[in-house]
């Protein structure tokens, strides 16, 4: 594994445990850009080996090097690793976390083929009005309760740019199985953003979790996740 919390040279993907593999005749699920490998892993894996099916793990890189962090370096590390998985016999499911909505959305986009579906946890498809900054400066700060730094984030205004630069807004094509899970009461990514998204695609479905916070990691919260990602492995694999 590759440490969190310190810059790491070659960090664009984490663990060699894998996506939930359509390597045979089974569904691959993608993790995407995880802050923190936790509960959520764990729940991976444990379904990954009863299912008997490889397991992934893929998180932002660079994200605790704000000043290496670049929005295509992000893209195209994704970009690559489901390449280097899935292929249009053996789509993948992806599981996306926080800002690895907009990323998944984007590569659904692009790779319409190889995306079977996305179980987004409070996910974010474009950035709101948190990140905006009314300064000049070079650098912002986005506020966040999981922020090892003062309880915040900071990005590079040019990563900022470069994701506006990239907003999604070709919903209507995306015509893939969306799952939207949200807490009411996210404290990072409203849960307004999750109620517009699910409303802007066409194939989604949006599951609310009564109390929940950003990370969804409780036992009830995960057994709900699992269930999702099950049924997608199942759907696909019939």
């Amino acid at each position: 594994m590759i440490p969190f919390g310190s810059c790491v040279e070659d960090a664009k993907t984490y663990g060699l445990e894998t996506w939930f593999g359509y390597w045979t005749s089974i569904l691959q699920v993608v993790r995407i850009f995880i802050q923190f490998l936790g509960r959520k892993a764990m729940m991976l894996q444990q379904l990954c080996n009863r299912l008997h099916v490889p397991c992934k793990l893929y998180n932002y890189p660079n994200w605790d090097c704000p000043e290496q962090l670049d929005y295509f370096d992000m893209y195209g590390a994704a970009r690559n690793a489901l390449l280097d998985v899935a292929s249009p016999q053996r789509p993948a499911v992806v599981l996306a976390a926080s800002m690895g909505c907009h990323f998944s959305l984007r590569l659904a986009l692009e790779l319409p083929d190889l995306v079977a579906a996305i179980v987004s946890v409070g996910g974010t498809f474009n950035p709101g009005s948190r990140w905006e900054a009314n300064d000049m400066s070079d650098w912002i700060s986005v506020t966040s309760p999981y922020a090892a730094d003062e309880g915040v984030y900071k990005l590079q205004r040019k990563f900022l740019s470069d994701l506006r630069a990239n907003y999604i807004a070709e919903f209507a094509d995306l015509l893939l199985p969306v799952d939207v899970v949200h807490g009411t009461s996210d404290e990072s990514v409203p849960v307004e953003t999750g109620e517009k998204l699910a409303k802007l695609l066409p194939n989604a479905k949006l599951y609310l979790i009564e109390g929940g916070d950003h990370r969804l990691s409780s036992d009830a919260e995960l057994k709900i996740i699992e269930s999702l990602l099950e049924r997608h492995i199942h759907a696909r694999d019939a």
